[in-house]
């Protein structure tokens, strides 16, 4: 389970479909929240200008609140964070790994605990590398995002989609472009 460290207090975070609805209750459309918690103004299509006021810090502590409590709760713990001691437990220094560790644990909250087919054939060693970055945990809000630009998605879909989707979009698209130009892989 993903975590995070509060005034040395570690913290694990866990996201499924019942924090999903609890952080969009209070704070709007999840796409809204992953831009402001981001750093991004979420009401401008110009993704390079930064935000960075009082609801950017809302929707950090409303996220680690949130998936803290749940942590707390799954592993038998007192769910007692509040807004207010997660902003003071982070120093500035820390709110792009807390926004980082929330990404992951909801990453990982979106996995299928459906096991995958297995299939014989040609190995794809890029697709091979992703699968193990995403069953690792490694597997990166910003990863996601640029395999989602790149196979031709916009932000708001791409934080529609679960990210096992957002890959396999990509896979398509690359051996798309690569049919088109006579690439070989595997």
């Amino acid at each position: 389970m993903i975590s995070i460290r509060l005034k040395g207090r570690e913290i694990p975070l866990l996201y499924t479909t019942w924090e999903m609805k609890e952080i969009q209750e209070e704070m709007g459309p999840l796409d809204r929240i992953l831009k402001i918690a981001a750093g991004r103004n979420p009401d401008d299509l110009n993704v390079t200008k930064m935000y960075g006021g009082p609801e950017h810090l809302k929707a950090i502590a409303t996220m680690v609140r949130i998936l803290g409590n749940a942590g707390l709760e799954e592993t038998g713990d007192n769910p007692d964070l509040t807004d207010k001691k997660v902003l003071r437990a982070l120093k500035p220094a820390d709110l792009l790994d807390a926004v980082n560790a929330c990404m992951n644990a909801m990453n990982e909250g979106m996995k299928s605990e459906i096991p995958p087919k297995e299939e014989s054939g040609p190995v794809d060693v890029t697709l091979e590398e992703m699968k193990k970055k995403r069953s690792e945990g490694r597997l990166t809000y910003l990863m996601v995002v640029s395999w989602g630009l790149i196979a031709g998605l916009s932000l708001q879909d791409i934080h529609r989609m679960r990210p096992g989707a957002v890959m396999d979009l990509y896979i398509y698209r690359r051996n798309y472009d690569d049919a088109q130009h006579g690439i070989m892989r595997g």
